[in-house]
């Protein structure tokens, strides 16, 4: 896929979110759509993009201390992480909420798109919470924080990105 085809899906996508019909407002449905519509193709052009390679993100893991008993002690939260991630999240964003940046930036994100600033917030705890256990959930699998993950963490640094977040 050419970059060219990958800038189209993301401005499809930008004007997808700008619509302001109801069916349109959840943040959820607009991001689940989004990664449908992008194939692994695209990632993996990302992945390439940025030089990352299996041997480089091992070396990475090894910087920031990511071991093999760092990823097991992972592994064994998992339970704790998914019991309490929800409430991690609303702490991050009680937070978040607090700080004059982003607040503005989230209530001007939910008036441009007509949704209440609550509504967006539910939406951004219910996204946060899935981010947080899915660290500790892939820290379960069999080859963990390798390319497969590294992808979806562009997939959304890219829409972070793109919103200016």
């Amino acid at each position: 896929m050419s970059a060219d085809n990958n800038t189209m899906q993301e401005t499809d996508w930008l004007a997808l979110i700008s619509e302001k019909e109801p069916q349109t407002n959840s943040l959820p449905c607009l991001y689940l759509l989004f990664l449908a519509n992008n194939t692994l193709e695209w990632t993996m052009d990302r992945t390439q993009q940025y030089n990352i390679s299996e041997a480089n993100l091992a070396a990475r893991r090894e910087v920031v201390g990511l071991d093999r008993a760092a990823i097991k002690a992972l592994g064994r939260a998992a339970p704790w992480a998914e019991s309490h991630a929800r409430k991690v999240s609303k702490d991050f964003y009680d937070h978040q909420f607090s700080c004059a940046g982003p607040s503005i930036f989230f209530e001007n994100f939910a008036a441009e798109r007509g949704m209440a600033v609550s509504s967006l917030r539910e939406h951004l705890e219910s996204a946060h919470a899935e981010y947080f256990a899915q660290i500790f959930r892939e820290a379960t699998k069999p080859e963990p924080f390798g390319l497969a993950y590294f992808e979806t963490r562009l997939h959304v640094g890219k829409l972070h990105n793109t919103i200016n977040l």
